[in-house]
């Protein structure tokens, strides 16, 4: 219950952080205001005491809020607002996320299991810390300048004005702790929250669309109905970590090469075929792009949903095949799946996250970057939901019932995610209607 509070709250977080950012402190302050909360957390979390646990818990997600919907949106702006290379930037860009995603588990897995607890909080500072110096360092090249005004009194009242901004940012950081404190103090009312935050989001953006001028208020709609659509992508590919992992660890042969792998090199798989794909994909899109060929959005979208039916067809698969052969199959087909899953998710993400900062104004990047979070953490949610139809199988007294039953499992999840391929690929005329593409990006096409 306290890792799925975590998880929903960290993928929330950002829309609260977007929005101080794009109408309050601006994206590099609120980098490095994240950064900062952050490892104030993971020091809290070096104390082997539950309130520490919850405090700490509650810091760094409220830094993960400040910094994860910014650095993206900082990311945009060293672009010109139509630049091609946009995207191939932000390819880049997630592909170093992934990084993270692969030495994660295992640097925190293998050092946990060495030295206890207290040293994956003491990467984590150590890793944060770096960034914030190599941030700070380079904040004047982030930081918009500003002309200065000489004027006394005009001096004065902008010193109260902050002092009074300052204020009541402190007061706002400190409600947002004591809210996530809150939360893990009683996860009972955690569920009922976490439902009406999501509608309350819907009706914030049907909100802010309603008064945007064209194009703007199509381009906010046109955001949310692909939010819908990829939530089942990431419903299925976090399976990855759960449902998937219980059967690689209860029924495959993980020997290759005669190496017996652990559990969590598994959960790498996918991050490292995102990173050696990313180099290889970044400039065939830029180069399609200029091409005047490239697959739009929606095409992008379809095939990362496409993908994701694929990679679960190819794991409903290896359920069926012997649990050794003479080149390990099964592992191999594993493999593969992985690598559908890396496609699809860079078929997916970058574009997204690239069309929000030319798409949107810019008081509205952010914000709509969080809300593309708040999405990820409902597809935790479903994930979770997906993951219990493989609870039978835990159950079975027998090798071959359980592997059967894990086969159901991810057939369904499979046709799940084609169907939802095809009813996105069936509507996108739709979606197209709402999307009016700059003028002044096709000139610069």
């Amino acid at each position: 219950a306290l890792f799925g509070i975590y998880a929903a709250l960290a993928f929330s977080a950002p829309v609260m952080g977007g929005i101080i950012a794009d109408s309050w402190i601006g994206y590099p302050r609120a980098v490095l205001l994240g950064l900062i909360i952050a490892i104030i957390g993971n020091l809290l979390l070096l104390h082997a005491d539950i309130n520490f646990l919850f405090l700490g818990l509650a810091f760094v997600i409220t830094g993960i809020g400040f910094f994860k919907a910014s650095n993206a949106s900082l990311l945009g702006e060293l672009y010109q607002t139509y630049d091609v290379r946009k995207e191939e930037g932000f390819t880049l860009f997630y592909m170093g996320m992934n990084i993270g995603a692969i030495f994660g588990p295992l640097i925190f897995g293998f050092g946990v299991r060495w030295y206890g607890f207290r040293l994956g909080f003491i990467f984590n500072i150590i890793g944060l810390s770096i960034c914030l110096i190599l941030f700070a360092i380079n904040y004047g090249y982030f930081k918009n300048n500003q002309q200065s005004n000489h004027n006394f009194a005009s001096q004065l009242k902008a010193l109260w004005q902050r002092s009074l901004s300052e204020s009541l940012l402190i007061v706002s950081i400190f409600i947002l702790i004591i809210g996530f404190y809150l939360l893990f103090s009683y996860p009972v009312i955690f569920k009922e929250l976490f439902w009406m935050v999501l509608g309350l989001t819907f009706i914030v953006v049907l909100f802010l669309a309603y008064y945007q001028q064209q194009p703007y208020r199509n381009h906010i709609i046109l955001l949310l109905l692909l939010n819908v659509f990829i939530v089942f992508y990431f419903a299925s590919s976090l399976q990855i970590g759960s449902s998937l992992l219980v059967y690689i660890n209860t029924y495959l042969d993980t020997s290759w090469w005669g190496i017996t792998l652990p559990p969590e090199a598994f959960v790498s798989l996918q991050s490292i075929f995102i990173i050696v794909s990313a180099p290889i994909l970044a400039p065939v899109w830029q180069y399609f792009e200029n091409k005047h060929h490239a697959p739009l959005l929606f095409r992008r979208v379809f095939l990362g949903l496409l993908f994701a039916g694929i990679s679960f067809l190819i794991f409903a698969l290896v359920t069926r095949l012997p649990v050794t052969t003479h080149f390990n199959l099964p592992l191999w087909c594993v493999f593969i799946g992985n690598f559908f899953l890396a496609l699809g998710e860079l078929c997916i993400v970058p574009p997204i996250l690239s069309a929000i900062t030319y798409l949107l104004p810019g008081y509205l990047r952010a914000t709509f970057i969080g809300i593309f979070y708040l999405f990820c953490a409902f597809s935790a949610y479903l994930a979770s939901v997906l993951a219990t139809l493989t609870v039978p199988a835990s159950k079975a007294a027998e090798h071959v019932v359980g592997k059967m039953l894990y086969y159901v499992a991810f057939r369904d999840i499979a046709i799940m995610t084609l169907l939802v391929s095809l009813l996105f690929w069936l509507i996108k005329p739709l979606l197209v209607r709402l999307y009016h593409r700059p003028l002044a990006m096709q000139q610069t096409d």
